[in-house]
């Protein structure tokens, strides 16, 4: 086996940023920094900007900015555990034992947040749907209501 030598590290394990901040939603990097040995990164961005400009046109109130937080988190959630996984796997694993260790943490937090979440609304294309019986207030205060 080689013999690795490090000199020190450099924290780059996944972390989960608030997704509505100033009455805005962050896209991006700007929710979330995802492992980049994994290779996600560009499907996270393109996935999370089609539900980011979903949320913005459906106009569907706290609801779907919920939903987008939690969308988004479930998928870091995903993403952690996989990470976990295939460090853990590598033959030199004790080598990633505080990025692992950094993960489970993160991973813990998110898993926080989205416990107990039910998803009221439902990404079609680029549109976003309520569930039945689901209601919001667009930003005019006009009152919606899918039906049941």
């Amino acid at each position: 086996m080689p013999h690795i030598e490090t000199t020190g590290s450099v924290a780059c394990a996944p972390a989960l940023a608030p997704a509505v901040v100033a009455g805005g939603l962050a896209i991006g990097d700007a929710i979330l920094s995802l492992d980049p040995i994994r290779g996600d990164g560009v499907g996270f961005a393109a996935r999370g900007a089609l539900l980011a400009q979903a949320v913005i046109a459906a106009e569907a109130g706290p609801g779907a900015l919920r939903h987008y937080s939690a969308r988004l988190a479930t998928v870091f959630v995903q993403h952690v555990e996989i990470t976990i996984s295939h460090y853990r796997s590598s033959f030199n694993a004790p080598l990633w034992a505080a990025e692992i260790a950094a993960m489970e943490v993160a991973r813990a937090k998110a898993a926080a947040c989205i416990r107990g979440h039910t998803f009221s609304f439902s990404l079609d294309g680029k549109d976003l749907h309520p569930g039945a019986g689901v209601s919001w207030n667009d930003p005019a205060g006009r009152s919606h209501r899918a039906p049941a």
